[in-house]
């Protein structure tokens, strides 16, 4: 069956009636997934989907549907979509959802067809290192009928499958060959990548590493499967390969009632890339100056719940909250909400000065007051502002002197407090 792609941005809507690929098996399939696998990704609308904030690749039997990010006003064309996967394959990489070193440039002329075949070309090109290495062997218990006598034997079984057959021995030992685990689940995810991508280039690489692999017998698999994976010295260099199949076995969900419209869903909360990039970039920026940056720091301020600001950065005793806010504003204006959780991040992480960060998306004054009457400890007054981070350069890539404008103007706050 030929494959289909569709490329939208967050929060846009596609229907089986005017969206051109999209047809109403794919709606209906969408649906019953929905329906067994609640989820965020998208909310379902009068004869089609809606998407929300959760970016990446949603596949659906024959369909790829591609939701990039968007945090400019330009209109939607091929080259903004264009712009934007290799932005969202970027930020991807530098929170370390893909793997740095193997994502080079080369990779990403796989095709404009989907970040899908991306992590797919990642993880083959993983596997042909595992097999130019040489599969790992481990023991595993085994038990039959062998030639000569190892082991242990099963004199119950061995008397009943053996009176004519008196050569032979049933028992219990050890083998010492690559069906094991880690071998099986490399194997179970060449042979799933077939239903998820018609790239010759991938197929042909699909094809000839299984045949580097022993018939191997197929595994059940569930988060517990990979959670409870331990690699020793010999078998490290499988850990990226089995990353990415931990990724795409665990987010397939076979269509049971119809066969061929299976879902594969591997998309990413905005809100949680952005506030990641932002760390990342701050943390690398601020090495050897004397700041400290941690993410997700937390405090206890009512029994047991918490206060967890996205980022709090420090510099001697002075401290300062930022709260990442994947947005583009119509304007540079707070809301009462916000206001009234920068305030009480303040005074639980004794912060003079809060952030709330959006992307920039168009020029917008900055909006910044000090909160009126209350100090935080020791007595000091305390304040909010909005600001805008320049996420995306004028050539269409990304930013990473983020972090380095961002710790500037840290500087600045410091100096004048």
């Amino acid at each position: 069956m030929a494959k289909s792609f569709i490329q939208v941005f967050e929060y846009q809507s596609i229907g089986w009636d005017r969206t051109p690929g999209f047809t109403q098996a794919h709606f209906e399939t969408l649906a019953r997934y929905h329906e067994t696998h609640p989820n965020p990704y998208y909310t379902l609308i009068h004869r089609g989907v809606k998407f929300t904030q959760y970016v990446g690749v949603l596949q659906v039997g024959s369909l790829t549907i591609e939701v990039l990010p968007k945090a400019d006003r330009e209109p939607v064309t091929e080259g903004s979509k264009a712009k934007w996967q290799r932005i969202l394959l970027e930020m991807l990489k530098e929170c370390h959802l893909l793997k740095v070193e193997a994502a080079s440039t080369a990779a990403l002329r796989l095709k404009a067809n989907s970040i899908l075949d991306f992590y797919i070309g990642l993880f083959l090109k993983e596997t042909e290192s595992i097999v130019r290495q040489g599969l790992v062997k481990k023991y595993r218990q085994s038990h039959g009928n062998v030639n000569a006598l190892k082991g242990r034997l099963d004199f119950g079984r061995h008397i009943s499958r053996n009176l004519v057959h008196q050569e032979h021995f049933y028992t219990h030992h050890q083998v010492y060959d690559k069906e094991h685990l880690i071998n099986q689940l490399i194997y179970k995810t060449l042979a799933l990548l077939p239903l998820l991508t018609t790239n010759p280039l991938l197929t042909d690489k699909v094809s000839r590493l299984q045949l580097a692999f022993p018939e191997l017998p197929d595994v059940a698999v569930t988060a517990a499967t990979f959670g409870n994976l331990k690699l020793d010295r010999k078998s490290l260099h499988y850990r990226a390969a089995l990353q990415i199949a931990e990724l795409l076995l665990l987010n397939f969900r076979p269509d049971i009632q119809r066969g061929a419209n299976h879902v594969l869903a591997i998309l990413f909360d905005m809100n949680k890339l952005f506030e990641e990039y932002v760390l990342r970039r701050l943390q690398k920026a601020t090495v050897n100056t004397g700041w400290s940056v941690s993410g997700q720091a937390r405090t206890t301020f009512w029994q047991h719940k918490t206060l967890r600001p996205d980022i709090v950065v420090r510099l001697g005793t002075s401290s300062v909250v930022l709260d990442t806010k994947w947005k583009v504003l119509k304007a540079a204006q707070p809301s009462d909400e916000d206001l009234k959780q920068m305030f009480s991040y303040n005074h639980y992480f004794d912060a003079t000065h809060s952030i709330l960060l959006y992307p920039f998306a168009e020029p917008l004054p900055m909006s910044k007051g000090a909160f009126v009457n209350n100090q935080i400890r020791g007595g000091a007054a305390h304040s909010c502002e909005i600001r805008f981070l320049q996420l995306v350069n004028q050539d269409g890539s990304l930013n990473r002197n983020a972090g380095a404008e961002l710790l500037q103007y840290l500087d600045q706050l410091a100096a004048h407090q």
